[in-house]
């Protein structure tokens, strides 16, 4: 495929597909020049950087009748869907608590911050495991590394009905950890994708077990039977892709795409207050 130095000359070529993987403050201008020259557009998460910009794509995309798609490989993993079904079928009774860490060194990407670059990845998998997004987020961050941009943060979510999270992301910690922690009024579950022979773990341990006199032991740990045939998460989204650029409805909807916009803005805006309660934009109705 030849590389052109301009976008009007890349969409003088009208292409069926332009995938928009800029700085995410750039992503607004380039999917709407691409959706005015007709074609389908994928956008790298997050979507925007402001949820009114959200909104005017989807809108523009809607009144052109041209797709508007973006990132959501976790929408695809089959470990997280069996996450899901834990919770969704009260295997850890009444979900009180999620904690998460997404951490490793580098790279600082120009344009980019933690917050656009890795809370996404978090939000999109609490999406699958709740039935709506939260209703206000706090935020504190550090710049230490010396750039303008924010290297590290940690994001609490709060949602209506009283479940908790405490996110913690960032690009200055020497180890790579990719954990999610849920914590139920019946037991906890370990998301850790990095594990590659356990995944996911499920512990049958309550809160109140924290006063316990022994600790818990193997027996009190059991790891779910996972799907070891589908297809790879980015494989899903590229078929998916495709189909939607031929004409087929997105499976993931845009609301998804969003709602994460809504929360990494409120999230932004909590930082810069040093973390006062921020609400998340409503979706509109």
């Amino acid at each position: 495929m030849p590389a052109y130095d301009r976008l009007d000359d890349l969409l003088r070529q009208r292409p069926d597909l332009v995938v928009v993987a800029t700085e995410p403050r750039a992503h607004i201008a380039v999917a709407r020049a691409a959706l005015e020259a007709g074609c389908a557009v994928f956008v790298e998460k997050p979507l925007a950087t402001a949820v009114s910009d959200a909104d005017a794509l989807v809108a523009l995309g809607a009144r052109l009748g041209r797709p508007v798609l973006g990132s959501a490989l976790w929408s695809w993993d089959p470990v997280v869907g069996a996450l899901a079904r834990l919770v969704q079928e009260g295997r850890l009774g009444r979900l009180l608590r999620i904690e998460g860490a997404r951490q490793n060194l580098g790279c600082l990407k120009p344009g980019h911050d933690v917050l656009d670059d890795l809370l996404p990845h978090d939000l999109q998998i609490l999406r699958r495991l709740l039935p709506s997004p939260p209703c206000q987020v706090q935020a504190w961050g550090s710049r230490l590394a010396g750039t303008p941009a924010l290297d590290a943060a940690t994001v609490r979510l709060t949602w209506a009905a009283g479940v908790e999270a405490e996110l913690r992301v960032s690009w200055v910690s020497p180890e790579k950890v990719r954990r999610i922690v849920l914590v139920g009024t019946e037991g906890m579950a370990v998301f850790d994708p990095l594990d590659v022979a356990a995944p996911l773990r499920v512990h049958r341990s309550r809160p109140a077990d924290a006063a316990r006199a022994e600790p818990g032991t193997l027996a009190d740990v059991w790891a779910p039977a996972l799907p070891r045939d589908g297809v790879e998460p980015l494989m899903a989204q590229c078929i998916e892709t495709l189909r939607c650029v031929r004409g087929a409805r997105p499976t993931v909807p845009l609301s998804l795409h969003r709602e994460v916009t809504a929360v990494v803005e409120a999230a932004r805006r909590s930082a810069e207050l040093a973390g006062a309660v921020v609400p998340v934009a409503p979706a509109p109705t």
